[in-house]
């Protein structure tokens, strides 16, 4: 089993959507929960994806809790059709059944007559959740959100529709967040391919190993473009000292820095 640093806010992302694992979406929500995640102070460790079945969200979301994050995220499967499994999902993960929720039921109906739209049986649906969990209200769609506890582990399932997901998790899960501040900047290096920049970023690592270094290659009108992503928990002051040796390095192999940007 992973052991948590003490300084870490470890965060699982679950994505749950067969409409992801055939690639028919991009896995947009994920990426931006890891960016906000991240920003805050938190650590993501791993994001999963399974389809919408009921017994595969519990499995996902049982091995994440075995891992001891400090935080689950889902997003996906809340919404009216049949194939929205997560709340059924997280009622058996805690041995708890579905329940009405009256206060988002009324908001449900509201809505639905204000738009002249029918208050069926499938728009109630998003009514019901696990017995005694936490709701965060939906301003913009019907879904709501739910936080629920596991082995004391907070899961947070939050809808898919981005817009929804978005504003939930500023409102009620990014409060929850606290870690180490979050330090970056970026280079972007031209004439020098990835192989040879290797070594530098070795080089660097291993006499600031406060900072991790990523290369993305790329080609643009036939050069080779390389994007450095420098990045820190410690503090500014040592991604700095990090831009500036890869500077000089890089400056000594002839390759050229197009500009630096400060995150």
């Amino acid at each position: 089993m992973e052991k948590n640093d003490k300084k870490d806010f470890v965060v699982e992302i679950i994505s749950i959507g067969e409409e992801l694992l055939i690639g028919k979406i991009v896995n947009t929500n994920a990426t931006w929960l890891a960016s906000r995640v991240t920003k805050l102070g938190g650590k993501v460790r791993r994001i999963t994806v399974v389809g919408d079945d009921v017994y595969e969200i519990i499995s996902a979301i049982n091995e994440a809790i075995k891992r001891k994050p400090n935080l689950i995220i889902t997003t996906g499967g809340l919404g009216p059709t049949f194939d929205d499994k997560t709340m059924e999902a997280l009622a058996k993960l805690i041995n708890k059944p579905l329940k009405i929720n009256h206060e988002i039921a009324n908001i449900i109906r509201e809505r639905c007559l204000r738009k002249n739209l029918p208050v069926n049986e499938k728009r109630l649906k998003m009514a019901y959740v696990p017995e005694g969990s936490k709701v965060i209200l939906n301003r913009i769609g019907l879904a709501p959100g739910v936080i629920i506890t596991k082995n004391n582990v907070k899961i947070v399932a939050l809808p898919g529709v981005p817009d929804e997901m978005k504003d939930l998790f500023n409102r009620g899960i990014a409060p929850l967040i606290c870690g180490e501040k979050f330090f970056e900047e970026e280079l972007i290096v031209e004439d020098i391919y990835e192989a040879d920049i290797a070594s530098i970023i070795d080089e660097v690592m291993n006499k600031i190993p406060e900072v991790y270094i990523k290369s993305h290659p790329k080609i643009e009108d036939d050069k080779v473009v390389l994007k450095l992503h420098i990045y820190s928990r410690r503090s500014h002051e040592v991604v700095k000292n990090a831009v500036k040796m890869i500077i000089e390095k890089i400056c000594l192999t002839k390759g050229k820095i197009r500009h630096c940007l400060a995150g």
